[in-house]
């Protein structure tokens, strides 16, 4: 390949010293005869003939002749040495002619396309065919296929035309094997192109794995949960990621710090970077497109590359100002309404007691039958009726006073500096307010309020004084009927003293056994035989030295959350006298005793009597169960349930007191009962009044229809007696058949030492 990498001079010496000799002789200018002998390039190494110059001009040429000669082997060697760099080089360089032959290649070259250069025997060899073997042995080694000729001649139509376009000058490129390479073109004088391609499969392979890295970069910048912002020296955008720009409102990030709206809070640090301390966070502000404000809490870096940029990351913290903002919020205020909560209640009323003489006044507010409105409606109901009542109470209080909710249907306002007549206007503006009606999904629920008044210093110097009071005012309204206002007296203290010392004899009598039962009969008005008996709870209190009657002790124990344990006595000891009294003369056959609401509402209630009668082996069918009159009336979803268990136990069922508050016909028929229980209201008025006759004679009608017995309760004379049994009641109760008495007295001694005889 020598023919491809170096020029060869020719020297036609003989021919050339003859002609340029003769020259030199009839030269009379010696430097063109030392030209001429230069052009020859063999200076005083041919042996000329001492004739053919002159001796004037021998010497000058010999000395110019020894001159070109040195240069002639300086450019040899500089022509060899760039020889033996293009051999040494890692790349493959190449020149073609025009009509691309090859007519230099270094060993590179030369030993990637050593089969088609020993191909050409010596010849030319041509692009074309360097190519051709090329592409078939790299990438049709299957010349089988049909496919592959048109393949082979399209794949070459397009290196040939990569080739000479000269105007590509460099390119990469991966080549079958996968190696990439970087091709260099230059057009060369002459026509002439010139190739170099240098394997660049490892810059490629850095440059991917900088890619790479730049892509984690990238992606850990984007899916960072702030905002990254690069600023130059003048506080100019460099770069930011795309959570940076949803921090502000036009989703764009601004070309500079200044343009960013953004409010300090701070002093500038003139230390620190664009003003911002390092170190340590900031807060900022910025505008919200809502018209509001945003805050951001910002972090600088020192300043990098000599000054040049600074990276602030940026987090937005609106969310967790509002929800702080919120928490504050409700620390103080209720969620529900807005109005003040019972801690800000509390801090008030303390201020309105340390005043002093200037004092105030607190009201507190209980709505009357609000849970009857839950339990009817829903709680969504209910929540509507608090929400208007706070709206009401808040326009009938006057500036400075305070409005709470205390929790449930209790409120509470407080109103500093304010008398007793103060406070009495107060309520009666808020008993106005809540006169009207709350409309809720098309019903019109009906409000009502028990106010109790305290006044401060006259009624309490404390605030658990005044609350005390209040509490007792408010106490004292629900007493006597609700639905008004009541400022304490001390009157209310000695009376709730009294419900209190009575309270804990109620408990002690619990654990102490104190209670015991009486049984007032019930006979069929004729025949005047006992077919059952009611059993009523009474109570001596040791404690008290005296009787306590039913009216004092059944709203204490509601009050002290007893009525369960009440009625869970009753029921065994109930049970107990059956089973004593089971298969004895003159004994009633069946026993009815009381159920409070919550025994009803309980779900376990039917299972434990269950259990109650199988333990003393009681029949059920000789236990009856009253259900209590105004509870049927109001509230008979929610012991549907426990009634139809007690219905499939075989326990006997009674309405009580019918007629005499809230219950109609329509509850008969929704009750699975066996008997009505007339209230005495209805049986007082049976000699004198049509009216009652006739309510008794519908009643007993529709209960025959239906299969249910009616009972009159307090039947005193024989005249009621008579009314009764000639509307079709057989069956009475009352002080003309006898009054309650104790089990010993009811069925006596002598008649069961008979039947043991």
């Amino acid at each position: 390949m020598r023919a491809y990498h170096s020029a060869r001079v020719p020297k036609p010496r003989d021919s050339v010293l003859q002609t340029y000799s003769a020259r030199i002789a009839s030269s009379a200018d010696w430097l063109a005869q030392g030209l001429a002998v230069a052009a020859v390039g063999v200076g005083a190494w041919v042996g000329m003939e001492a004739a053919a110059v002159t001796a004037a001009g021998v010497l000058p040429c010999l000395a110019l002749a020894t001159m070109q000669r040195r240069a002639l082997r300086r450019a040899e060697q500089e022509r060899d040495l760039l020889a033996e760099a293009t051999e040494a080089l890692p790349g493959r360089l190449a020149i073609f002619t025009p009509d691309r032959v090859l007519i230099h290649a270094n060993a590179s070259y030369r030993a990637q396309h050593a089969e088609a250069i020993a191909a050409a025997r010596g010849g030319p060899v041509r692009y074309d065919d360097l190519m051709r073997m090329t592409v078939v042995r790299t990438m049709f080694p299957d010349l089988s296929d049909p496919t592959a000729p048109a393949a082979i001649a399209a794949e070459l139509a397009r290196r040939i035309a990569t080739h000479e376009n000269t105007k590509q000058g460099s390119f990469d490129r991966v080549i079958p094997s996968g190696k990439w390479m970087r091709v260099v073109k230059r057009q060369l004088s002459g026509g002439r192109i010139m190739g170099y391609a240098t394997d660049i499969t490892a810059v490629k392979a850095h440059e991917a794995l900088l890619a790479e890295a730049a892509e984690k970069a990238r992606s850990l910048l984007e899916s960072a949960p702030v905002g990254i912002w690069e600023l130059d020296a003048d506080g100019r955008t460099r770069s930011a990621n795309a959570r940076l720009g949803r921090l502000f409102p036009n989703g764009i990030v601004p070309s500079s710090l200044a343009t960013a709206g953004l409010r300090r809070a701070f002093p500038d640090d003139p230390e620190g970077p664009l003003g911002f301390p390092v170190g340590r966070e900031v807060e900022v502000g910025m505008p919200l497109a809502s018209g509001g404000e945003g805050r951001l809490l910002v972090a600088a870096s020192p300043w990098l590359v000599g000054g040049e940029s600074v990276v602030l990351t940026i987090i937005d913290i609106t969310p967790l100002k509002q929800a702080q903002a919120q928490a504050e919020h409700l620390a103080e205020h209720d969620p529900l309404t807005g109005l003040a909560n019972r801690a800000r209640f509390r801090a008030a009323l303390e201020a309105i007691a340390l005043e002093g003489a200037e004092g105030g006044a607190l009201l507190l507010i209980d709505l009357d039958n609000f849970k009857a409105t839950n339990d009817r409606y829903g709680h969504a109901a209910g929540d509507a009726m608090l929400i208007a009542v706070a709206a009401r109470m808040g326009e009938g209080i006057r500036p400075g006073d305070v409005c709470c909710r205390l929790g449930g249907d209790e409120f509470a306002i407080i109103a500093p500096r304010t008398d007793e007549q103060g406070a009495r206007a107060i309520a009666a503006r808020l008993q106005a307010h809540l006169r009207e009606s709350v409309c809720f999904q098309g019903i019109e629920l009906g409000i009502a309020a028990s106010i109790g008044i305290a006044v401060s210093p006259d009624h309490g110097r404390t605030a658990d004084e005044l609350q005390r009071a209040a509490d007792l005012a408010l106490y004292g309204v629900k007493q006597a009927g609700r639905n008004a206002a009541l400022v304490f007296h001390p009157a209310l203290r000695e009376a709730v003293d009294r419900r209190e010392t009575l309270r804990d004899a109620l408990i002690a009598a619990l654990n102490e056994n104190e209670f015991h039962l009486v049984f007032q009969p019930q006979r069929e008005v004729g025949t005047q035989r006992m077919v059952g008996a009611e059993a009523l709870l009474r109570w001596h209190s040791s404690r008290l030295g005296r009787d306590v009657p039913p009216s004092e002790l059944f709203p204490v124990a509601s009050e002290a959350r007893l009525l369960h344990a009440i009625d869970a006595w009753v029921l065994e000891e109930a049970l107990r006298q059956l089973a004593i009294w089971r298969d004895q003369p003159g004994a009633p056959p069946v026993v009815a005793i009381n159920a409070s609401v919550l025994s009803l509402r309980d779900p376990g209630y039917a299972d434990r009597v269950a259990g109650a009668l199988l333990r003393h082996g009681v029949a059920p069918a000789t236990l009856e169960i009253e259900i209590p009159e105004d509870l049927a009336a109001r509230d008979i979803a929610p012991i549907e349930a426990t009634l139809a268990r007690l219905r499939a136990i075989g326990v006997l069922l009674a309405l009580d007191d019918f007629g005499g508050g809230l219950s109609s016909l329509q509850h008969v028929v929704r009750l699975p009962v066996q008997r009505l229980k007339l209230d005495r209201s209805i049986v007082a008025g049976l000699d004198r009044s049509p009216g009652h006759r006739a309510v008794l004679r519908a009643t007993v009608a529709l209960a025959r229809g239906m299969g249910i017995e009616v009972l009159a309760e307090g039947v005193e004379t024989e005249a009621e007696a008579f009314a009764i049994r000639r509307e079709g009641c057989t069956v009475i109760q009352g002080w003309l058949t006898g009054r309650p008495e104790r089990a010993d007295v009811l069925v006596p001694p002598l008649a069961i030492s008979a039947l043991r005889a």
